[in-house]
């Protein structure tokens, strides 16, 4: 995290007027400012703070919970203008849950999950209620198949499909009460993975959703088992063998949620304002999104709080007199993943000409040895030509050779795939896994190479570039 964190750090420096320099890089006096200012351990403590609320969407009660921590460590930290845009128009309805638990009250009494324990416990869009019922096992649940020789009126289904399928397969054609849902696509590999799931925001007309519980793969195979039909014990050389019914399990369901009728998304904005006005229309922007699930560590709490470290560090360097105030403004966003975004424009559309470009932290703690993690590198269409693409593939290729220089292992592959530079990362390039997020080396060896980006962008232009935001979303060099 901390290496990401020095490299869009060194690119925002590079739109601070410089002296002459001998290479393409900043000067090591810079560098080395820059370094022992920035802290990874300082953005992984807002990581931990920021995983405390559970954001299912940007306009979840954790979510503006969240934004409102974000808006006041940022006026803390000394970000200029520091304000909540709280009247974003949200195209939906707004859900939050308040209080779920799943109980098996017979053959005996325990808790099954609850989401104060997982917070994805309960499944997007679940209703206040309580039910109770004996379980029925449906496999997927999502075809007609699914429920021969099954009766789920007033019962309570056990499903592997997708939830809001069996949301209208189980419940509002056959009268089940609601769902415990598992998803079986990584249960061997993470056999208590427990799924994030969604029933439909929207019911068709005259139904509504009951509940979804999300448990485990492991969770879920104990239940089918123990609701599995079974043979009859017989003693040795009798005759073939009767089944019987599994156990007659029932389970209760107790959810509390809170709707909300035409909400409104939020945006938390902070500036640092710059010294030119001739370029108060090039803004860089630097973005991150809130909403996510609670325990979603890496996407994109690490995102979010990179950006409080960033302004930290910049804000103090130019009050202790160490940086000079960059010439151009910067704008720090902490929105909700690109609908806030979209709404904030569709109301302000003049507001996209004062952007120059926008660097948008995703997912920047992640581990690269972890998944088969594949980065794509998209260039602008050729309907939108910009010495951007230019600018970014030198940026690769450089990383490329540092890489080679550090070791063969962690080498950037880079190809052409018609407009597409696609890279593919190794994964030596992280060292430690701190809960969900790793850190990164702190060695120091890619900051000059990233800083070539804004170091173009400060040079090249002369004139206003029109570029939207979502037109260069940023380059995803989160994980080098």
């Amino acid at each position: 995290m901390r290496v990401w964190l020095r490299l869009i750090f060194v690119c925002l420096v590079l739109s601070v007027p410089a002296a002459a320099q001998e290479s393409p890089f900043v000067p090591p006096a810079v560098f080395e400012t820059l370094n022992g200012e920035l802290s990874g351990d300082i953005a992984f403590d807002h990581l931990r703070h920021l995983t405390l609320h559970h954001s299912p969407s940007g306009v979840s009660r954790g979510f503006r919970d969240k934004l409102r921590w974000i808006a006041e460590r940022a006026r803390e930290f000394g970000l200029e203008d520091v304000r909540i845009i709280d009247d974003i128009r949200f195209r939906g309805v707004g859900w939050s849950p308040v209080r779920a638990e799943l109980w098996m009250v017979s053959p005996e009494r325990r808790r099954i999950i609850s989401d104060q324990e997982v917070a994805v416990a309960i499944a997007d869009h679940s209703r206040s209620g309580t039910w109770e019922g004996e379980l029925v096992d449906v496999g997927a649940g999502t075809r007609d198949d699914d429920y021969k020789d099954k009766d789920v009126k007033g019962r309570i289904v056990l499903a592997s499909g997708g939830a809001g399928t069996v949301m209208d397969q189980a419940v509002w054609k056959r009268g089940a009460l609601g769902i415990i849902y598992y998803n079986p696509a990584r249960g061997l590999d993470y056999p208590d993975q427990i799924s994030w799931a969604r029933l439909n925001a929207n019911p068709p007309e005259g139904k509504q959703n009951t509940f979804a519980f999300s448990i485990s793969y492991r969770a879920a195979n104990e239940l089918k088992q123990r609701l599995a039909r079974r043979p009859v014990p017989q003693a040795a050389g009798g005759a073939a063998q009767e089944m019987q019914p599994g156990e007659k399990i029932m389970v209760r369901a107790e959810v509390e949620t809170e709707f909300e009728a035409n909400p409104k998304q939020w945006i938390v904005e902070g500036w640092i304002r710059g010294t030119n006005p001739a370029l108060a229309g090039q803004t860089i922007v630097l973005t991150a999104h809130g909403q996510e699930e609670k325990f979603s560590a890496n996407d994109d709490n690490s995102g979010c709080a990179n950006l409080l470290e960033i302004g930290r560090a910049l804000v103090k360097l130019i009050r202790e007199g160490r940086l000079q105030r960059p010439a151009r403004p910067i704008r720090f966003w902490w929105v909700n993943e690109f609908n806030s975004e979209y709404e904030y424009f569709a109301a302000h559309p003049d507001e996209r000409r004062t952007l120059l470009v926008n660097l948008n932290q995703d997912m920047v703690g992640a581990k690269q040895s972890a998944g088969s993690r594949i980065q794509h590198v998209s260039r602008l269409p050729h309907s939108r030509p910009s010495f951007l693409g230019e600018v970014f593939e030198t940026a690769l290729e450089l990383f490329s050779l540092q890489s080679l220089l550090y070791d063969q292992s962690d080498m950037i592959k880079i190809k052409r795939l018609g407009d597409e530079i696609v890279c593919a990362l190794f994964h030596r390039l992280h060292r430690t896994l701190d809960g969900a997020v790793s850190r990164d080396h702190d060695d120091g060896r890619l900051s000059a190479a990233l800083a070539q980006i804004l170091q173009h962008l400060e040079a090249g232009f002369n004139r206003h570039l029109d570029i939207e935001q979502q037109h260069v979303r940023g380059v995803r060099l989160d994980a080098i």
